[in-house]
């Protein structure tokens, strides 16, 4: 009897455990699909994983730094709600990022998160990316089929075709900001898995995939998601050139130049978008014109980051204010008229985002973070890793990127499955 409950024990564990890491695949597959699934996969994945906690875990948590830093940050948010004055504001952030202090404890703590599994979970998180586009695709494609219109009106007044931007994207309830970011590391996960891994099968299926998902990106017209794409794009092709021939390097530059100069070329809605952009950047920087579309806005919006987070420099005017104290700024220099386009909107830009909320001490703190985070993706050679970060603090130049629940999960999700996989067990076994 003394010999049949440790082995029962044990084969419960290993069957929880199993579990745990299916439940594990299907949240990084929904990430770029519905959120509201999504969700609840996370929290089913949460109790499975309280189930399965070892003692080792806590121990790795207070030996992690960038754990640690999360906790320290997520901290930080929770005395900024208590000098809120919009205290139910301050309490929703809290709540939609508690995924800053969830993941590190449940994935960044793992131990039998190895290079096999992690290449597993990043072809489920690339293969809900091409489900995500196929599903888009499909359903714009209804919508002609049923109207028989190509082009609507947006909120601006100006036409956009169904196959773009956000009429693209709408089914799936994403921005394509976050859903732009979700595409560009799949395709270069998916190209890297084509250049690099002999092992793996089905070559042209790759170099297929990688094209169909540069496509959807294009289709999904964000702005920074393609410009950030492409700074990266260029600079992983100048990193392979060691590793790779030259001839298969300049062929994959030239690839999608042809298929971006084609889009560009016969689609309005993807022109239109970059060349509106480049002149409302001229009209509001140069000429200090008041222009009311998404560029202008959000120009306006970083000016007015810039002014509200002198009232509270150090420590921020509350996890809660940051609408707030951005409408009332807004209102201090500005027209009611020229300030209403900007009710209710944040910074889009997730650094001046921190800065007014939690102050220069807030920003210092994430900073801190993401400068462990590169350092440890550039030591232990994690070139995905390092394409996701890149690619992330890029994008926060334009967008609050980690104010959403959307934003938060898949960069807590990345960056915790980094420290994972990153994890020194030998040296660590010695310690305990």
């Amino acid at each position: 009897m003394n010999l049949i409950f440790p082995q029962l024990k044990t084969k419960i564990q290993l069957a929880l455990e199993k579990y745990n890491n299916i439940l594990l695949l299907l949240v990084f597959f929904t990430i770029p699909l519905f959120p509201k699934l999504n969700t609840v996969l996370i929290i089913v994945w949460c109790i499975s994983s309280v189930i399965i906690f070892k003692r080792n875990q806590f121990y790795r948590i207070i030996q992690t730094r960038e754990i640690i830093l999360f906790f320290i940050f997520y901290f930080f948010l929770v005395v900024g709600v208590i000098y809120s004055t919009n205290i139910s504001e301050g309490l929703l952030k809290l709540e939609t990022q508690i995924s800053l202090i969830v993941f590190p404890i449940f994935l960044g703590s793992r131990e039998n998160i190895n290079k096999k599994f992690s290449t597993k979970i990043l072809y489920s998180f690339s293969f809900g990316c091409i489900i995500a586009g196929l599903i888009c695709f499909v359903i714009a494609t209804y919508k002609f089929l049923v109207t028989e219109e190509l082009y609507i009106i947006n909120a601006f007044g100006s036409k956009q075709n169904i196959y773009f931007y956000n009429n693209f994207s709408e089914v799936l309830d994403i921005h394509p900001s976050y859903l732009s970011i979700c595409f560009s590391i799949a395709s270069l996960f998916i190209l890297n898995q084509f250049l690099f891994k002999k092992e793996v099968k089905y070559k042209k299926t790759h170099l297929f995939l990688f094209l169909f998902l540069i496509i959807i990106n294009l289709m999904l017209a964000s702005k920074a998601g393609i410009l950030s794409f492409t700074l990266i794009y260029i600079g992983y092709l100048l990193l392979i050139l060691k590793k790779s021939s030259k001839k298969k390097v300049i062929r994959l530059f030239f690839i999608p130049i042809i298929i971006f100069t084609i889009f560009f070329c016969f689609n309005s809605t993807l022109s239109g978008r970059f060349t509106q952009g480049i002149s409302s950047l001229e009209d509001v920087v140069l000429n200090d014109k008041k222009i009311n579309d998404p560029v202008g806005i959000r120009y306006h919006l970083w000016e007015t980051s810039f002014y509200a987070s002198k009232e509270n420099f150090f420590f921020g005017t509350g996890t809660g204010n940051v609408r707030t104290i951005l409408y009332e700024e807004c209102i201090k220099r500005n027209f009611f008229s020229d300030c209403e386009m900007m009710r209710g909107m944040n910074s889009h830009n997730q650094y001046l985002n921190i800065l007014i909320a939690n102050g220069i001490v807030g920003l210092i703190l994430f900073i801190l973070i993401l400068f462990y985070l590169f350092k440890k993706a550039i030591k232990k050679d994690k070139t995905i890793f390092l394409i996701f970060l890149l690619l992330f603090v890029i994008n926060m130049f334009f967008e609050s990127l980690l104010q959403r629940e959307k934003g938060i999960i898949l960069f807590m999700s990345f960056t915790s499955l980094l420290i994972a996989n990153s994890l020194d067990l030998k040296s660590e076994k010695k310690k305990l």
